[in-house]
């Protein structure tokens, strides 16, 4: 008898942490900025000059004197501003829906993997420029 009762409690926790990973009707943090455009999927990556995380779930990339904001569809559990994203794609763009690793490059350790979400045109305060 005790395993049906185990089931029945580890569900709801289990419904939980995945609800928590959801992050689509959260807003992005004031660091990352005021859309300034419509999202577009994808970014050329050889002209994205300056990278910048916020926090689990915003990276901001500039192109030229644009900066876009990538809010990701998931929260990515490891990823800040001492972690090193690893792209590999086929094409010379970074694309909603592409597949990224999160990587500590001094100890050697890969994190896992997460997805981009769209790239936002944003206006950012003149303290996070």
């Amino acid at each position: 008898m005790p395993a049906p009762r185990l089931a029945r409690l580890t569900a709801p926790f289990l419904l939980a942490a995945c609800a928590a990973t959801t992050v689509a009707d959260a807003p992005p943090p004031a660091a990352a900025g005021v859309a300034s455009g419509k999202p577009v999927n994808c970014l050329t990556q050889r002209l994205t000059d300056n990278q910048r995380v916020i926090d689990t779930r915003t990276i901001l990339y500039r192109v030229g004197r644009q900066w876009y904001r990538n809010d990701l569809p998931n929260e990515c559990p490891r990823l800040d501003d001492r972690a090193t994203i690893i792209t590999r794609t086929t094409i010379s763009q970074i694309c909603a829906g592409d597949i990224f690793e999160v990587a500590d490059l001094t100890t050697h350790t890969s994190y896992g993997s997460c997805v981009f979400g769209k790239y936002t045109p944003v206006t950012l305060p003149k303290t996070t420029r």
